[in-house]
């Protein structure tokens, strides 16, 4: 792995670079410093935006640590809702899916209406969803 002052470097030279974001979420990960490391891994586009309008890379990794707790939770939620929402559709690819367990949640923990629809054609269906219609 990278040392920080190469990644950094790299960064600076081409902050479009997704691959180059997900070097120091890596490199923030083995430290130690998970929320920041999922904040970096998940909002990179908005930091390049941001370091593109002006803001020094360095500037704004500060803002992003100052902020890991609640950035660093938002950056997880996302991840289970778009990892939920993969299976989901690989499970359509195949023509049907055994209904899950429970309600399923959007970010944040909070049943939606998608997912209790979903729940009802579950128990009405004996357990079958067919594909296209969770």
């Amino acid at each position: 792995m990278a040392d920080l002052p190469d990644i950094l470097a790299a960064l600076e030279d081409g902050p479009d670079h997704g691959s180059r974001w997900l070097a120091l979420s890596s490199w923030l990960w083995e430290r130690g410093r998970e929320d920041e490391a999922a904040a970096v891994r998940i909002f990179w586009p908005s930091l390049w935006e941001v370091v593109a309008g002006g803001t020094s890379l360095r500037q704004a990794l500060r803002t992003v640590a100052r902020n890991a707790p609640r950035l660093g939770r938002k950056a997880r939620a996302i991840e289970a809702w778009a990892n939920e929402e993969r299976e989901v559709a690989e499970a359509g690819e195949s023509g049907s899916r055994l209904c899950g367990v429970g309600v399923r949640s959007g970010p944040g923990g909070r049943a939606n209406e998608r997912s209790e629809t979903a729940s009802k054609r579950c128990s009405q269906s004996g357990g079958q969803v067919r594909a296209g219609h969770a």
